[in-house]
């Protein structure tokens, strides 16, 4: 997974989800989405409030569990210094 993020003035967070075709098609790509949004849920509270953000699926996301996903959006945002 990838992330994408920008500073914003304001207070709002923003949290897009991305999958290409490389992901697989239509309903691996929504799965994908899905595992993301459910996986970044417990994440919201400790993330920075002035960036954007955007995860890019990954191949083989579809695979893995919601904690593991949440597990790697974490490591994620700490590595990029947004928790």
């Amino acid at each position: 997974m990838t992330l994408v993020y920008c500073y914003a003035k304001g207070k709002n967070v923003k949290i897009g989800f991305s999958a290409s075709k490389k992901v697989g098609n239509s309903p691996q790509r929504h799965r994908a989405i899905r595992i993301m949004r459910e996986g970044i849920k417990p994440l919201i509270e400790s993330m920075h409030d002035n960036h954007n953000y955007i995860f890019v699926a990954k191949e083989g996301i579809g695979k893995k569990k919601s904690h593991e996903v949440t597990k790697s959006m974490e490591q994620i945002l700490k590595k990029a210094g947004l928790m």
